[in-house]
């Protein structure tokens, strides 16, 4: 989904530069219907993000509690799966937030021209 996003926005800056007006009005519905996927994505990531940082507490809570190995290795994989999720969010966010600011521009072009 990553590569999904990174595409979408390269694509949607090219029309904002190179675009006319006619050209965005027939893609922005593409682009809408792509940022709804996206704030989806962003949401289902934001929520598992939340589950794996709190299940790496609760691990290294009870890692101190029973100073147990197994319990440790099991805090490492949550910490090293969230380090992964955390940054998957952080791109979905911020690529997510720049197609918002491109989708603007398409408007603000196309109530130019009429």
């Amino acid at each position: 989904m990553e590569r999904k996003i990174l595409d979408c926005v390269k694509k949607a800056e090219n029309l904002a530069k190179n675009g006319t007006p006619d050209e965005i009005k027939k893609r922005l519905f593409y682009f809408e219907r792509w940022l709804e996927y996206f704030m989806h994505e962003r949401m289902v990531h934001l929520i598992v993000t939340v589950l794996f940082s709190l299940l790496s507490m609760l691990a290294l809570i009870l890692f101190f509690s029973v100073k147990s190995l197994p319990i440790l290795v099991v805090f490492g994989i949550f910490i090293i799966t969230d380090c992964f999720y955390i940054k998957h969010y952080y791109v979905l966010e911020n690529k997510v937030q720049q197609l918002y600011d491109i989708i603007d521009v398409f408007y603000s072009k196309i109530d130019k021209n009429l």
